[in-house]
């Protein structure tokens, strides 16, 4: 998937939907729903890499169709048809983890929110926005019902049902910040994903004392991209992304950082939205 290792709770609760008596026949958004309606509607690439029955044709990476979408997000599930979608985010493929933390994003709003610091934190997180949104609707309380109890179990861990930091639609108000592997360093940014990359291809500018101005972050883009400091040209180019989020040529240019850092899957992704933008 997109070149990741499904993390193992993800692929325990694929195998749980894949051993319904009716896989052989049914879509496996329809076995989805019957087994794991509580993460709302799985990821169709998502399915089709983890059920063998799954044939389906829908377009790949329906996020880079929104414009502020990051790269980094390989998305797990969607909420329904307003774009709010929930994210494991992949920031440094290289690293090879066995599991990501998760969030959730809403294209035209304030970037990527946090939802777990793990797959299985952030997909219990899930069940509690999905809870907290049915019963905000007066529908039936899934709590204690089969499916909760199966996927909490698979899950490994039993959600708090009244997490006070998950909102309804599994929102919260909270960054998301990875854990920072020694010889590495991590810079936020404004969707909410920020960089994390070598410490030394950063550069050694504090970004945060930096004037908010659009000229000098792209002559400095500009520098530290001809200078090899892939991390830190594309830690500024994200903030130029983030007041001008139509432009391709930003966009082409973190591309070309990404494949600096050696990862062509962040890569790949931004030339897919590039091309979608073009026509």
């Amino acid at each position: 998937m997109d070149g990741i290792r499904i993390p193992e709770a993800m692929r325990r609760v694929l195998e749980h939907i894949a051993s319904h008596p009716e896989a052989d026949w049914r879509k496996p958004w329809e076995l989805a729903h019957a087994r794991a309606s509580l993460f709302y509607d799985l990821a169709p690439e998502l399915l089709r890499a983890g059920l063998s029955s799954a044939s389906e044709t829908e377009g790949p990476a329906k996020e880079l169709d929104y414009l502020d979408t990051p790269f980094e997000l390989v998305p797990v599930s969607w909420n329904g048809g307003d774009g709010l979608h929930y994210d494991w985010v992949v920031h440094a493929p290289e690293l090879d983890l066995s599991t990501f933390p998760m969030v959730s994003f809403a294209p035209g709003e304030d970037g990527a929110v946090w939802l777990g610091d793990s797959t299985s934190e952030g997909l219990s997180h899930l069940m509690v926005g999905v809870r907290k949104g049915r019963l905000g609707q007066g529908l039936e309380d899934p709590l204690g019902t089969e499916m909760w109890e199966t996927l909490a179990r698979l899950l490994g861990r039993a959600p708090d049902p009244d997490e006070p930091r998950i909102t309804e639609g599994a929102r919260s108000g909270l960054f998301c910040s990875p854990s920072i592997p020694e010889g590495y360093r991590f810079e936020d940014g404004p969707d909410g994903v920020g960089v994390l990359a070598p410490t030394e291809l950063f550069g050694g500018l504090d970004f945060e004392a930096m004037p908010g101005d659009p000229e000098l972050f792209e002559r400095e883009s500009l520098r530290l991209a001809a200078e090899g400091l892939h991390a830190g040209a594309l830690s500024l180019l994200k903030n130029l992304r983030s007041w001008t989020p139509d432009d391709v040529g930003i966009v082409r240019r973190m591309a070309a950082q990404y494949v600096g850092l050696g990862r062509p899957m962040h890569a790949r992704r931004a030339e897919v939205w590039a091309k979608r933008r073009e026509g």
